[in-house]
């Protein structure tokens, strides 16, 4: 099963879209979800800034801000299968 970070910070209102985005997805495409706080981590704040939301797949970063709910499946597809 694959495994997303959602990296994302409060008062976002193009992160609460996108949370939507992935929990439909997740409907359909079952995976393991952890949301992080950007503005809790200073590394993370410094890495992400204002360019979020971002999902990552271990090192991979699938999606970023305006998240298309086709485009974010048909990525986690590709990933599931393997190389």
């Amino acid at each position: 099963m694959l495994s997303l970070r959602f990296y994302t910070r409060k008062e976002c209102t193009l992160c609460r879209s996108a949370w939507v985005a992935v929990q439909r997805v997740r409907q359909r495409l079952p995976f393991e979800l952890e949301r992080i706080d950007i503005d809790e981590n200073p590394a993370l704040r410094e890495r992400y800034g204002s360019v979020i939301p971002i999902v990552t797949c271990g090192e991979i970063e699938v999606a970023r801000t305006f998240i298309d709910e086709q485009r974010l499946q048909k990525s986690l597809r590709k990933l599931a299968a393997g190389p």
